[in-house]
C-alpha cells in the first residue's frame, strides 16, 4: 500500500470517527436533556439529589482503572499499526485480569460502606435503606463497568469509534426507554439504578460481536497473561491515573462536600447547574478522544512530523470549539436553565 493511499484512508477514518462521535455525543445529550427533567419530576428534589449524592461517591470506584483503558487503547492501536497480534491478545487478557479483580475490590468496598452512609451524611432514619441499596447498587454498576471497559477500549485502539458509537447509540435508546418505563411504573431510585445497570451490560453483547468481525486474530486467553505486561501497563497507566484523581476531584467533589454540609436537597440545584457546565467539553471531547490511538498509530511508524502537527491542528480545533459554546453557555445559561427544568433553578446559573 502507497503512502498517499495509506494517508488518505487514515483521513478516511479519522473524518468518520469524528463524525459519529459528534452524532453519538449529540444523541446522548438529548437524551440525557429529555430525561433530566423527568427524573427531577419522578423522584422529587430530596431523591433526585440522594441519588446524585450516591452516584458522586460511587464514582470514585471508577479511579481503581488505574489509567488501565486508555493503556489498552494506546498498546492496542501500537501493536495493531505493526500486525502484532499475538502482543495484542496477550494485553488485552493480562488486562481483563486486572479489570476482573478491581471491579471485585470495588463492589466489596461498596457492600462494606452501604450500610455506613447513611450516618455519613446523616440521612433522615427513613432513607437509611434507600441510601444503602443506592450505595450497594451504584457500586456494583461500577465494578461490573471496570471489566466491561476492556471491549470499547480495544475498538478505540482499532480506531472503529463508528461501531463503539453505534453500540452507545443502541445503549442510550435502551436505558433512556427503561428509565422511562421503570420510573412511570414505580418512581423509584433503586429501580432507576437498575435499569441503568442492566442497559450497560447490555452494551457489551455488539460490542464483543464487533471485535469479533474486525479483528478475528484478535482472542481472549488466560494463557497468555505475563507478568512483564502487567509492569508494562502500570508503567504507563501510573501517569494517567494521576490526572483522573484531578479530574474526579473537580468533577464529583463538590456533591460529596455539599451533601456533607448542606441538606441533601441543596445537591439537586447544583448537580444540574454544573451539568449545563460541562456541555462545552463534552462537545469539545469529541474530536479530543480521538487522538490517544491515532497518535499511538502515528509514533509506531515513527512519523514525527506527522505527530507533531496532529498536536497543532488538534490544539486549534479545540479552541475552535469550545470559544463560543462556553460563551454561550454563560450568556444564556439562565434561560436555558429555565427552558430546562423550570424557573426555580435559574437563579442558580
Amino acid at each position: 500500500m502507497s503512502s498517499e493511499h495509506g494517508n488518505a484512508l487514515l483521513n478516511k477514518r479519522v473524518l468518520i470517527n469524528t463524525v459519529t462521535n459528534y452524532v453519538g455525543k449529540i444523541v446522548n445529550l438529548g437524551a440525557w436533556f429529555l430525561l433530566t427533567p423527568f427524573i427531577l419530576n419522578e423522584l422529587g428534589t430530596y431523591t433526585y439529589g440522594l441519588w446524585i449524592l450516591i452516584s458522586s461517591v460511587a464514582a470514585y470506584g471508577a479511579l481503581l482503572d488505574f489509567g488501565i483503558t486508555d493503556t489498552v487503547t494506546k498498546y492496542v492501536a501500537e501493536y495493531h499499526a505493526k500486525d502484532e497480534k499475538e502482543k495484542v491478545s496477550a494485553l488485552i487478557s493480562t488486562a481483563l485480569v486486572l479489570y476482573i479483580g478491581l471491579g471485585l475490590f470495588v463492589i466489596l468496598i461498596s457492600a462494606v460502606f452501604a450500610p455506613l452512609v447513611p450516618h455519613i451524611f446523616r440521612l433522615p432514619a427513613d432513607q437509611h435503606s434507600t441510601a444503602s441499596w443506592l450505595l450497594l447498587l451504584s457500586g456494583l454498576h461500577v465494578g461490573l463497568s471496570v471489566p466491561a471497559t476492556t471491549a470499547p477500549s480495544v475498538l478505540r485502539g482499532l480506531q472503529r469509534f463508528d461501531l463503539m458509537n453505534f453500540t452507545s447509540l443502541f445503549t442510550t435508546i435502551v436505558s433512556s426507554l427503561s428509565i422511562v418505563i421503570v420510573l412511570t411504573l414505580t418512581g423509584s431510585a433503586i429501580g432507576l439504578m437498575v435499569a441503568m445497570l442492566l442497559s450497560n451490560l447490555l452494551a457489551l453483547i455488539p460490542n464483543i460481536w464487533f471485535i469479533h468481525r474486525v479483528a478475528p486474530d484478535i482472542r481472549l486467553n488466560f494463557r497468555m497473561v505475563h507478568r512483564d505486561l502487567f509492569r508494562q501497563i502500570f508503567t504507563f497507566s501510573s501517569s494517567l491515573f494521576l490526572i483522573q484523581i484531578g479530574g474526579r476531584m473537580e468533577s464529583q467533589t463538590d456533591e460529596i462536600v455539599i451533601g456533607g454540609f448542606l441538606p441533601v436537597t441543596a445537591v439537586t440545584p447544583y448537580s444540574i447547574a454544573r451539568k449545563l457546565s460541562t456541555l462545552p467539553q463534552l462537545l469539545t471531547d469529541q474530536f479530543l478522544t480521538l487522538l490517544l490511538p491515532l497518535a499511538s498509530q502515528i509514533y509506531a511508524l515513527k512519523d514525527m512530523e506527522r505527530l507533531r502537527g496532529l498536536f497543532l491542528l488538534s490544539t486549534r480545533l479545540t479552541l475552535a470549539f469550545f470559544i463560543p459554546i462556553a460563551g454561550v453557555i454563560t450568556i444564556f445559561a439562565g434561560p436555558v436553565l429555565t427552558l430546562w427544568v423550570g424557573e426555580e433553578f435559574a437563579a442558580y446559573s
